[in-house]
């Protein structure tokens, strides 16, 4: 039987009379009591790896992002094109990112731990697309452009709907993929995550070595979690 073959179910939120051990829930297809046991974990990585995430807390506020608005003014055409549709891409993505991480694939997750690093996942994509927020509003010339370029610009539109068809199969409404299509999803996860932002990012990365510090240390802090 081939992975296209085998169904994923979407899992119910809880199931107190289950019979399934805390300890040895699994991971998809389980019957979770919906009980997190962070004392007796089934799979002890998803505890450090819910406490790193823990770990890296933060502000927008600490990047003083302020301080890149005379600078930006002052970059070449290109630069502040390419910084603006960088913003623009990490943007879309971001939130693309929060929704299917909750909707969609933690959706299908029956280890209640491994459910709560997706969930703390898609929070901090939402602290992350606020971030980008108060860039395009406090340093970008027009914020509302920024928020129009993802249908705009047709390369970039291009990019970001190769990445939603990745996930558009665990979308299904009926609560089952076949474990291929599954896997396609999570591998959207981490292609946008180690491929798509850091690409975005070093455009960033490059163009705040202009006199843009407030870019830099609001990069930094998102690149980091």
């Amino acid at each position: 039987m081939s992975n296209k073959d085998i169904i994923v179910n979407k899992c119910e939120v809880s199931n107190f009379d289950s019979d399934e051990a805390l300890n040895e829930a699994k991971i998809i297809n389980g019957n979770p009591t919906g009980i997190a046991d962070w004392n007796n974990p089934s799979r002890k990585w998803s505890v450090s790896i819910y406490d790193l995430m823990l770990n890296y807390n933060w502000h927008h506020s600490e990047a003083s992002i302020g301080s890149d608005i005379e600078p930006y003014k002052k970059l070449s055409e290109e630069n502040k094109e390419a910084y603006d549709l960088s913003l623009a891409q990490i943007i879309a993505n971001d939130n693309l990112q929060d929704s299917q991480l909750v909707e969609s694939i933690a959706s299908y997750i029956t280890d209640p731990l491994v459910k709560d690093c997706l969930i703390r996942q898609a929070s901090e994509e939402v602290h992350h697309h606020r971030s980008y927020g108060v860039m395009a509003s406090d340093v970008c010339v027009d914020s509302d452009r920024i928020y129009r370029m993802h249908k705009e610009d047709p390369m970039l539109a291009r990019k970001n709907r190769s990445v939603e068809i990745m996930y558009e199969k665990v979308n299904n409404i009926n609560g089952n993929v076949s474990v291929h299509d599954f896997q396609k999803a999570v591998a959207a996860n981490n292609i946008l995550e180690q491929q798509v932002f850091p690409g975005g990012f070093l455009v960033l990365w490059h163009i705040s070595s202009q006199g843009l510090p407030g870019t830099a240390k609001m990069i930094g802090f998102i690149e980091r979690d």
